[in-house]
């Protein structure tokens, strides 16, 4: 092709369109309609020509320098006629142009030249195509290894389930086509002309088979058998009864491979033999092909690899489970022989030594017994309802751990533990109390409870173990944590019977009705029901929250258990009662 001198551009691309026929009547007219195409199709702008050259004497010939950025671009039409066609030879060179998986500009360059030429030629034979090279190269190894694998994994999943002779249960024209190869592929490998060679010299597909490989023996049963004993029966006839007899014997991907493998591993691994030969017959491939081609081998690869972590641990082999089976009992001896010198150590000194966990639900234990006593201590304010006591589950980490509620207004407060501890000898770790009140979204701070791990140490003089420092929560800690929380109770929830007894003598002076109801609770059974509706809901219970249905009576105005009715009046007990008697 005779397209000028320049020792620095390098051919990245090169194909030839062929015709039957002369389509180009006017080459340069169709090299102008070309430009044009390339400067409408954004791949190159009209600025961005260095410079253009033709030759219509001898060899039509049509050269376009660019630049696209930072690259230097050449493109080449070279026309030509043979005695049985016309050709277009084309050409993409570059001068500093590089090829990788992220850059797109070449791909789409070479598409737009391409879909040009291809309006009026018959024919496109791609030539050279230094990216598909590239991207092919890159992927060539990557399949190499993942086919290699498959050979592995089943190399040691076959020996360890069936011992060296499982050969012979593979489909007959696998066998048939190992023997065929096996004399050439032994010649070349003459140093190694000793190792089995069957999964080596045979193709991907081979492999795809002997996963799904189903091993069918003859049925023998009477039915069978009768058959086969009738008058005259051909070869023929008697060969395609006996496969007609046959039953799966073993289905090797169902009981051995598919306990390793994904349940559509087959699948990925048929598509991975497509690709694989697409790659491996050195086939053209483009950005796309390169990125499906890639996700197929990096699936079946991950599934491979998986799958042989999971046979090794399973299909171990006596060594190594003996190997397991004596670190096991090692380990029991060291854990028993620990936890020996452990209790000694806690029973000579008197310090008990606690892991996190354990520390844990000591303050669990100490946090409960504190909020037990407090709910005891208000035993008698029926109007706050204590929840349970929700244990803190994980170290570190805050939770609420119980809530208390007025009964009569529904306001709530919900106190959050959290932890910082540590399990180290004369270390100290820390439970922390907080509450929240109903509607903040802030935590104010209640106290914290310390809990001292203990230290102990050998005196050889004495010849046992003795307490450095001794081993506890702060009971100090303890008790004013506790004292804080009578605090905070007494001073965030409202005692509605305190108000009452405060105000009921000043209201009755004033000429006010009394504000409790002289009958008792229909549920605590005390005399608090509130009818003043300055204080709280009309019939609310001041002493267990409960609301009792009150109406005002319409003949004496005293209020009384019931409710009222669209038919007749309410009346009260006495009212009603003196207008039955009469």
């Amino acid at each position: 092709m005779i397209i000028g001198v320049n020792k620095n551009l390098k051919t990245l691309v090169e194909f030839v369109a062929v015709a039957e026929q002369k389509v180009v009547d006017n080459f340069d007219t169709y090299l102008m309609e070309f430009q044009n195409f390339l400067v409408e199709s954004g791949v190159i702008d009209a600025e961005e020509v260095d410079s253009e050259f033709y030759s219509l004497t001898e060899v039509p010939l049509y050269l376009i320098d660019f630049h696209s950025g930072e690259y230097i671009w050449r493109i080449g039409v070279e026309f030509s006629t043979y005695e049985k066609n016309y050709e277009l030879m084309v050409s993409i060179q570059s001068e500093n142009y590089i090829i990788s998986t992220e850059n797109e500009y070449l791909e789409r360059l070479k598409r737009i030249v391409k879909n040009f030429i291809k309006t009026k030629h018959k024919k496109i034979f791609w030539l050279f195509d230094s990216e598909s090279e590239f991207l092919a190269t890159d992927l060539y190894p990557k399949v190499f290894t993942v086919e290699n694998l498959a050979r592995k994994f089943i190399t040691l999943v076959m020996n360890r389930k069936f011992g060296i002779h499982w050969w012979r249960l593979v489909p007959l024209k696998i066998q048939g086509k190992h023997k065929i190869r096996y004399v050439d592929y032994k010649a070349i490998i003459d140093n190694f002309k000793d190792v089995d060679e069957r999964l080596m010299s045979i193709d991907t597909g081979d492999l795809l088979d002997i996963f799904s490989n189903k091993v069918m023996k003859w049925d023998a049963s009477k039915e069978n058998i009768l058959e086969l004993t009738q008058l005259n029966l051909h070869l023929e006839n008697l060969t395609r009864i006996l496969q007609r007899q046959q039953v799966v014997y073993s289905d090797w991907w169902q009981t051995y491979f598919s306990p390793f493998l994904p349940d559509n591993f087959l699948d990925y691994f048929r598509r991975f033999e497509l690709d694989r030969n697409h790659i491996a017959h050195n086939k053209m491939i483009d950005k796309s092909a390169y990125k499906s081609i890639l996700h197929s081998i990096d699936v079946v690869q991950k599934a491979l690899l998986c799958g042989i972590q999971k046979m090794s641990s399973e299909l171990k082999s006596e060594e190594v489970r003996k190997e397991e089976e004596f670190e096991f009992e090692l380990l029991l001896q060291e854990e028993l022989m620990s936890d020996r010198i452990l209790e000694l150590k806690e029973s000579e000194s008197g310090v008990t030594t606690r892991n996190s966990n354990q520390i844990l639900a000591l303050f669990n234990d100490k946090l409960s017994q504190v909020y037990d006593s407090i709910e005891e201590s208000f035993r008698f304010s029926e109007y706050l309802n204590f929840s349970d006591y929700t244990e803190l589950k994980i170290c570190n980490s805050n939770s609420v751990v119980f809530e208390i509620e007025n009964k009569i207004d529904g306001y709530v407060i919900s106190f959050e533990a959290n932890t910082d501890i540590n399990d180290y000898e004369g270390s100290q770790s820390f439970l922390y109390l907080g509450y929240k009140k109903d509607g903040s979204p802030s935590i104010e701070e209640i106290g914290r409870v310390s809990y001292t791990y203990g230290v102990i140490e050998f005196d050889e003089f004495q010849g046992t173990y003795m307490p450095v420092q001794m081993d506890g929560i702060s009971e100090y800690d303890l008790h004013r944590l506790g004292k804080r929380l009578v605090d905070i109770i007494n001073s965030e929830f409202t005692d509605y019977k305190d108000i009452v007894e405060s105000s009921k003598y000043s209201i009755i002076k004033d000429g006010g009705p009394d504000p409790i109801l002289d009958l008792p609770c229909q549920e605590c059974g005390e005399e608090w029901i509130c009818v003043d509706e300055t204080i709280t809901d009309f019939g609310r219970c001041l002493n267990c929250g409960e609301i009792n249905e009150v109406t005002e009576c319409e003949h004496c105005g005293r209020n009384d258990f019931g409710s009222p009715s669209e038919d007749e009046p309410f009346l009260c007990e006495e009212c009603r009662n003196y207008y039955e008697e009469e």
